[in-house]
């Protein structure tokens, strides 16, 4: 990407990655069986699971990188591909889940997981139970999910690694 790249795409290029960051946790056999495990232990067996939990590590890469593009003052979109999966992880553990809305692009109709976004904004901002659990779910599963590929990566670990 070229330092003039905007923040749509920048989420792009971080959607991008964070699909192929679930498709390479994925390969992993154990990764998958214990993915299924907790997602029946935790009820989050709907067919959007896997959208909601990819569409959480876009936002947590998002948050990444525009903390990244504030520290060297430079554009969201330049330097995706350095930061470290574990970064993510920290990311999808420690910020607070409405955090990650703040940065996010306006999105239009036609964009990647715009549904998605707009269902883990409601789950983020749901006072009422199970709302909150729900998301704390798909939190976890998505750090898991990040620290699996981290597994799998090159020896950099970084999401340009994968």
């Amino acid at each position: 990407m070229t330092h003039s790249a905007g923040p749509g795409e920048a989420w792009a290029a971080c959607y991008f990655l964070a699909t192929r960051i679930y498709r390479v946790a994925g390969q992993d056999p154990r990764e998958s069986a214990a993915r299924a495990s907790r997602r029946t232990t935790w009820n989050l067996h709907t067919s959007d699971t896997d959208t909601l939990v990819t569409t959480l590590i876009a936002l947590a890469l998002h948050s990444a990188a525009l903390d990244m593009a504030h520290e060297r003052q430079a554009p969201a979109a330049a330097g995706i591909g350095e930061i470290p999966l574990n970064t993510i992880a920290e990311h999808l553990h420690t910020r607070p889940r409405h955090e990650f809305f703040a940065g996010a692009p306006y999105l239009n109709a036609q964009a990647p997981a715009t549904r998605a976004v707009a269902a883990l904004r409601l789950l983020a901002y749901t006072a009422k139970q199970p709302a909150p659990l729900t998301m704390e779910h798909l939190a976890i599963d998505a750090r898991l999910t990040v620290l699996a590929a981290a597994r799998s990566a090159h020896p950099e670990g970084t999401v340009g690694s994968l």
